[in-house]
């Protein structure tokens, strides 16, 4: 592999002279390695996790990767950062370790504390800096699994700049080590996996939350739910001491994450007032509240009102599959929210609907918060991309994220599918259309750690291998 103007000690001279003494394979002999994978966090890495598991990790490796990774270690991501309890079970994290293949490759992994912490842990639902150790673990065997093969190297602490494509097909994609842009490289490839996170999304104040009222009016007290979430970011000083001073904060949005960052406002000590107590909670949602049931029968027997068609994932025969709540905190605290009673509940819900009295008690209940949380979802971090020719490449946005083909393939604002990138992670990847496990009703994107590393990872495998088959029979594991 060739990795042109690249700063000494960022890629290990060793690795790059044997990749650069390789014979190029033949179906890219005139480009640098098969695969560039932007980004080395679980959605990034999760092919390569797939090929541990489906025996096809070397005819993988001898395709020749870079994964080019910001952070600290490979499969970590940002997951570990965040400050609430996960929508997913510990036992699914690890459980793709049980089988023979994986046990073989990663057997230190195996016997790691982390990973028995998770086992032990079994179908409770861990807070995520709980799951941080183990996905750290995963990753440094990741690192040595591609830095041992001659064709293959990692780059960490470094940052994807571009992605252009090339007139002959393939990519060019420039990287920088981080705080040293004259470190700057490229290196070129036949496809790119882009999986480089979540961002906010562009345009917060220009939300609408009803029709004539946009948060635009509430913009000196709007955040992003990340600022909550996400213990590296930090809500400004002046927001947190204006939901003291005020004893009000909004949440609008109707996901885990809207309701985790409810479950934040009031348990977090750093939003009490001088009295002691947190502030009032209400969340503004848009559609009912779902919530998530192993099965049509508990539903019913909770007396909760669903689509029986719609709302139940025809593979599974679970209630809300991927779009409800699960994980404790935050399904406990929606639940007395939805079904309210006799006592006051910690936080309200209000759904939005445009009606005059609705409208009344939306604009008193903004006017009256400190805070305004959105938590609308996240939009895919992505590096600049561009055609061949150097023009801008515009990729295809629908409400909710970036536009993939069942292969995960990015689609463009005019409908053309780059057959050369790959985007399956947080705000672009796969929605309910791909054949994965799912509720008909469900308008989301498929993003969860666990998918990443198995049905999701495996279409992203099977389309850089040539071999992309329609997505394995869905199973009805724990989903995030």
């Amino acid at each position: 592999m060739k990795v042109h103007a690249i700063n000494d000690g960022l890629l290990k001279p060793d690795i790059l002279s044997g990749l650069t003494r390789a014979s190029p394979a033949k179906q890219f002999p005139s480009r640098d390695c098969g695969v560039v994978f932007c980004g080395g966090g679980p959605a990034a890495t999760g092919a390569i996790v797939c090929a541990s598991q489906d025996g096809r990790l070397d005819e993988l490796l001898d395709r020749g990767i870079c994964v080019i990774e910001q952070g600290e270690t490979l499969a970590a991501g940002s997951i570990g950062h965040y400050r609430i309890v996960g929508n997913t079970t510990a036992r699914s994290f690890v459980r793709w370790l049980d089988d023979p293949e994986p046990r073989r490759l990663f057997p230190a992994l195996v016997d790691d504390p982390a990973t028995k912490l998770l086992v032990r842990t079994g179908t409770d639902y861990p807070p995520l800096r709980v799951v941080r150790p183990y996905l750290e673990r995963l990753g440094e065997a990741l690192q040595h699994l591609v830095e041992s093969h001659e064709r293959c190297t990692v780059a960490l602490r470094t940052t994807v700049r571009s992605v252009r494509l090339l007139a002959g097909g393939g990519v060019c994609v420039t990287a920088e080590p981080v705080g040293d842009p004259a470190g700057a490289f490229s290196v070129t490839a036949e496809n790119a996996v882009i999986a480089m996170g979540g961002c906010e999304p562009p345009g917060l104040n220009a939300l609408c939350v009803l029709p004539g009222l946009t948060l635009a009016e509430y913009a000196a007290k709007l955040c992003h739910a990340s600022a909550l979430i996400d213990e590296r970011l930090d809500i400004s000083a002046p927001l947190a001491e204006a939901a003291r001073e005020t004893g009000a904060a909004v949440v609008v949005g109707g996901s885990h994450s809207a309701w985790s960052a409810a479950w934040l406002l009031v348990h977090d000590p750093a939003f009490r007032g001088s009295d002691g107590n947190p502030p009032t909670v209400t969340v503004l949602h848009r559609r009912p509240v779902p919530f998530f049931f192993a099965t049509v029968a508990d539903a019913r027997a909770e007396g909760y009102g669903f689509d029986e068609v719609r709302d139940v994932c025809p593979s599974t025969g679970r209630v809300y599959h991927w779009a409800g709540l699960r994980a404790p905190d935050a399904r406990s605290l929606a639940l007395a929210a939805v079904r309210g009673g006799s006592k006051q509940p910690p936080v309200r819900a209000l759904r939005l609907v445009d009606e005059p009295d609705v409208r009344r008690v939306v604009r008193r209940t903004l006017d009256a918060a400190g805070l305004v949380v959105a938590a609308t979802g996240y939009r895919a971090r992505l590096p600049d991309l561009a055609w061949p020719d150097g023009v801008r490449l515009e990729p295809g946005v629908s409400e909710s994220g970036i536009v993939v083909t069942p292969g995960t393939q990015l689609v463009t604002v005019d409908g053309t599918v780059v057959r050369e990138l790959f985007l399956p992670g947080l705000g672009a990847g796969l929605g309910a259309d791909s054949g994965i496990a799912c509720e008909p009703s469900y308008t989301g994107r498929l993003d969860a750690v666990r998918l990443y590393q198995n049905e999701v990872g495996r279409v992203v495998l099977r389309s850089l291998l040539g071999d992309r088959l329609r997505v394995a029979s869905p199973v009805g594991v724990d989903a995030a």
